[in-house]
């Protein structure tokens, strides 16, 4: 039985939280912030850094990592975070793909590259004032497609990419 942490605990966790991934610790991340959402399950703060642990975490057992990372997503609130973050796990699994330099990699690097693109024009479409996160993030991607060969898009697929409510 794992013990509980009080809701006055929630700050000091995220920021012990923040500096643990910024360490190169994301499992402790993660660990941390499961124990702040057991105690305040919408906690937004505590949703992106689960999400942003788990994309750290992207590499051969990718799977479980990005299960957890769009359970996060799905409990986001904002428009701009959905779409944004959606995004950003598009984006982190592009490197991981380039990472493990497979044979498939060039066409899954591109399909989630430009996926991941769609999203952050989704999320510069309604993002707050004097945030360009989502330009930064959609510029790293032209970068990344432009530096990756590639074989271009499949003839036509559905994606689970978000395009908004």
């Amino acid at each position: 039985m794992l013990k509980s942490i009080s809701a006055a605990a929630i700050p000091g966790a995220l920021k012990l939280a923040r500096e643990f991934r910024k360490l190169g610790h994301p499992q402790m991340c993660e660990s941390i912030c499961l124990d702040v959402l057991q105690a305040e399950p919408a906690n937004q703060d505590a949703l992106r850094l689960t999400l942003l642990a788990s994309t750290d975490q992207f590499g051969a057992d990718s799977a479980n990592h990005e299960t957890a990372a769009r359970a996060a997503l799905r409990q986001l609130t904002s428009e701009y975070d959905r779409a944004y973050y959606d995004g950003y796990i598009l984006h982190r699994s592009a490197q991981s793909a380039i990472a493990q330099d497979s044979g498939a990699a060039a066409r899954t690097v591109y399909e989630l590259l430009t996926r991941a693109m769609a999203s952050f024009e989704a999320a510069e479409r309604v993002r707050p004032a004097g945030d360009d996160n989502a330009i930064l993030m959609w510029n790293s991607c032209q970068r990344l497609l432009q530096a990756t060969p590639h074989s271009g898009p499949r003839e036509t697929q559905a994606f689970e990419t978000y395009v908004g409510e």
